[in-house]
């Protein structure tokens, strides 16, 4: 790997990072000035259909945090590829959400795509697949599969 290639993959680590920052403040102003503001960008929701271009990306947040008190993640699995200005980060999510007090969190395979623009990395894309299994559900000695969360 050379110097900027790794530099270009701690970038995009930082980029990724920020991405679940906003994602945890519930605030929608943090979470605009991490997406690309083009009619390409598209999220995928788990459970939910393709929401396509910026506006209607920024929405479903909008709208997903305006029904949430508080949201919590620990990341696993995580790899950062970079190809010129393109980047995609694959990962596990252990996600907690606070709906309600009966509410134990879920774990969510995730990509996201970044495109660098104007040096900085900006995601383009987030799809988000719920998986089976249930946070705290693990068998007696089992743990998330990863490093470190966030």
């Amino acid at each position: 790997m050379t110097a900027r290639s790794y530099e270009d993959a701690k970038e995009v680590a930082r980029a990724n990072l920020a991405f679940y920052r906003a994602f945890e403040a519930l605030e929608p102003s943090q979470m605009e000035a991490i997406w690309l503001n083009e009619p390409y960008v598209k999220c995928v929701h788990p459970g939910s259909e393709m929401i396509v271009g910026f506006d209607g990306v920024m929405a479903s947040w909008r709208a997903i945090f305006q029904h949430t008190q508080k949201i919590s993640f620990s990341v696993h699995d995580i790899d950062v590829r970079v190809q010129g200005d393109l980047a995609w980060v694959t990962l596990t999510e252990a996600v907690e959400t606070h709906f309600s007090a009966n509410e134990r969190g879920t774990v969510v395979a995730a990509t996201n795509v970044f495109e660098r623009r104007g040096g900085r990395w900006l995601m383009v894309l987030h799809h988000a697949s719920p998986l089976l299994r249930r946070v705290g559900l693990e068998a007696p000695g089992e743990s998330m599969p990863g490093g470190e969360g966030l």
